[in-house]
């Protein structure tokens, strides 16, 4: 929503990036689903930020790098900080952080930069090694690929089958209709939950004949991603 809302008010370029605990975010965001939606909604560079250490930013890197062929940013804590007689320290150098920062490079990221217990003079390290290297270009072949908040799901030639869900349809059936003209989501959940636990990788919401206002229609969308 903040970045629709961006796009919709700016001609400014939009950074897009989420912080990760392994390969997910800790509300279980894969860096691939992550990945997939920023680019749906047209950021203009996604990455990663606030992660302590490239070994940790690796792992959701690798897929936003799979993913886009936008720039791909990257901004690393300076370590992890120790309370050291009630201070803060984080005990990375300038220096140290800048030659780890170089498999970044390698593995084909566009903007490289620091993020907490970083100073200028990570700033400047960083400068200094990278400033007369050129991007390593990306041979990336995508895929057709859908996904929701956690997970994303390619489809097409050499992919496993998409299984979609078509029994979320207000045409052909009237209760369903009938209990989301009341706002009442409970059905509409339950004939989810059935096609989920019936191996469907996604599910189809036809509510064509409801003509229901927009925050409405949100709000029923809202309810189904949150099932």
């Amino acid at each position: 929503i903040i970045l629709l809302a961006i796009k919709d008010n700016s001609q400014k370029p939009v950074i897009a990036q989420m912080s990760f605990n392994g390969d997910k975010t800790v509300t279980g965001t894969g860096g691939d689903a992550f990945c997939v939606l920023a680019d749906a909604l047209n950021a203009d560079i996604i990455g990663v930020n606030c992660v302590n250490g490239v070994k940790i930013a690796m792992n959701p890197l690798k897929m936003i790098l799979s993913k886009t062929q936008k720039p791909v940013i990257v901004q690393l804590n300076a370590g992890i900080p120790v309370n050291k007689k009630g201070e803060i320290i984080y005990k990375i150098t300038p220096e140290s952080f800048a030659e780890s920062a170089h498999e970044l490079y390698e593995a084909g990221v566009n903007i490289i930069g620091s993020c907490c217990g970083s100073t200028p003079e990570f700033t400047r390290s960083l400068s200094k090694r990278f400033r007369k290297l050129h991007p390593i270009k990306r041979d990336i072949n995508i895929k057709p690929v859908i996904s929701d908040r956690v997970k994303s799901i390619n489809y097409g030639n050499g992919e496993k089958t998409l299984i979609i869900g078509e029994k979320l349809n207000s045409i052909t059936n009237k209760k369903l209709k009938n209990t989301l003209m009341k706002r009442q989501y409970g059905m509409l959940k339950e004939l989810s939950f059935s096609q989920i636990n019936a191996g469907a990788n996604a599910l189809d919401l036809n509510i064509d004949n409801l003509q229901k206002k927009q925050k409405d229609i949100k709000d029923i969308i809202f309810s189904l991603q949150n099932t």
